[in-house]
């Protein structure tokens, strides 16, 4: 515990919160505990073998700053909903679903409407070559693969963060603390229930295997 606890003022605070919740170590990294399941059953179309699944549920999840959600996902959709501490950076391999209008650019596309913010390094150097200030919301999209970032935070102290973030079936996800907090504590909604057998780490030779455009992005986010 003590090597993912950020050091400094607020060290008593992440210690309290995994106690009075009894938080336990996620194997994405950070602590979890899950608080609501549904009674309710249906049926998940994207798990393997026996399909059937709680309608929906709720856990906490607690980032430290020097903590790292790796790059994992899950067989249901799920929705991050900020609570307290500093901004969460999310970062995804996968098409955010959005009716938002989008224009191509040299091509790429970037959106017209605020939803996803490239918040770590820009390898097609899409930004300075078009001219784009750095806080641009950006979407990039290519022929095998997408990459997209948001921050999770409050909208009133960071103007590019949302108290919201959906993420679909089968995207993979990775996440870190950011805008200097010392913890990030979050209530993941996962619909279709979660369930550990719709649960999948990513590995790192996979991933670039699969989107080598994306190495650069891919790597600082994979376990060691």
């Amino acid at each position: 515990m003590a090597q993912e606890i950020a050091d400094g003022q607020k060290q008593s605070e992440v210690e309290r919160l995994v106690e009075l919740y009894d938080l336990q170590p996620h194997p994405e990294g950070g602590w979890f505990k899950e608080t609501f399941r549904s009674t309710a059953h249906c049926q998940n179309e994207h798990l393997h073998g026996n399909k059937d699944s709680r309608v929906a549920t709720v856990c906490y999840y607690l980032l430290p700053k020097n903590g790292m959600s790796h790059w994992h996902r899950l067989a249901s959709d799920e929705i991050w909903l900020y609570h307290d501490g500093g901004c969460l950076k999310v970062c995804d391999n996968g098409y955010l679903t959005s009716g938002w209008e989008v224009k191509a650019v040299e091509g790429f596309a970037f959106q017209t409407h605020y939803k996803a913010t490239l918040a770590l390094t820009d390898p097609y150097g899409l930004k300075k070559a078009i001219g784009l200030p750095e806080h641009l919301p950006i979407h990039m999209i290519d022929e095998k693969g997408v990459y997209s970032s948001a921050v999770l935070g409050s909208s009133l102290e960071h103007p590019e963060a949302r108290y919201g973030v959906s993420v679909p079936a089968e995207v993979w996800l990775a996440a870190e603390p950011t805008n200097g907090g010392n913890f990030s504590l979050i209530s993941c909604l996962v619909a279709p229930g979660f369930e550990w057998k719709g649960f999948e780490m990513g590995r790192e030779e996979d991933l670039v295997t699969s989107f080598p455009h994306l190495a650069d992005i891919i790597k600082p986010y994979c376990q060691p």
